[in-house]
């Protein structure tokens, strides 16, 4: 839900480009601090949710499969939140750019499919998705960084809620598994529970989330008849004072 963003922030990023260094830098920092909390909310909700199902959907032969699912997807978040970087980027005319980051992912994915799959078999492939996708990310989060003359305690802070929630939700989802193996239906309800009120209290505590003037910007697109609801439910994601 979060990546359907990404082809309207193309324009959205020359645009602020013409406005000048500061609006760009300020746009993509937005960017990812609302992707970021969007994103690890939809993590730690709905993919432990998810990973539970796999038994119950394919048979209980795929139920391993439902680890694998939950660790792709978490750095399938990490994508979808460096897609600002993405866009911003691509709106810069950087083609040339973007062909070596992939270039360089696809490397680093290969070189870990190599090491890994013969002595640990799928784990070994998902490891190997795992290290090019967060490659991709981070090259591109990086180069747009240094073009924003961003600096890394303001984009790891602006990053920060995705990675709580990554956290989050695989220590719910594996810390969930030994305890009496319950049924995967009722764990990945339970993970979900636990990581999502987690979630919540992580980034209330550490101070990292929307800020005001993010909150404010989404209510106001929100439609009139749910702006307080949208509001509350911002409110808690909101750092304050920020």
């Amino acid at each position: 839900p979060v990546q359907a963003a990404v082809g309207p922030l193309l324009p959205a990023f020359a645009a602020l480009q013409e406005r000048g260094a500061e609006a760009a830098r300020e746009g993509l920092l937005r960017v990812t601090r609302v992707s970021a909390v969007t994103t690890g909310g939809v993590l730690v909700l709905g993919v432990p949710t998810l990973a539970g199902l796999v038994p119950l959907i394919y048979g209980p032969q795929f139920a391993p499969s439902g680890d694998y699912f939950l660790v792709m997807t978490c750095a399938a978040a990490v994508a979808v939140v460096g897609s600002g970087a993405f866009a911003s980027l691509m709106s810069r005319l950087r083609g040339r750019t973007y062909l070596w980051v992939n270039l360089a992912s696809l490397v680093v994915m290969a070189g870990a499919a190599f090491a890994l799959i013969p002595p640990v078999g799928a784990w070994g492939a998902v490891a190997s998705m795992v290290c090019g996708t967060v490659a991709r990310a981070s090259l591109m989060t990086v180069i747009e960084m240094r073009h924003h003359r961003i600096q890394v305690r303001r984009m790891g802070s602006a990053q920060a809620p995705v990675l709580v929630a990554i956290v989050l939700a695989n220590l719910a989802w594996f810390g969930l598994g030994p305890l009496g193996s319950p049924p995967s239906v009722v764990r990945g309800v339970l993970a979900a529970a636990a990581a999502l009120a987690a979630y919540f209290v992580t980034l209330r505590l550490a101070g990292v989330g929307l800020r005001e003037t993010d909150r404010d910007a989404l209510v106001g697109f929100t439609p009139a008849r749910f702006r307080r609801t949208v509001a509350a439910a911002l409110g808690l994601l909101t750092a304050r004072g920020r």
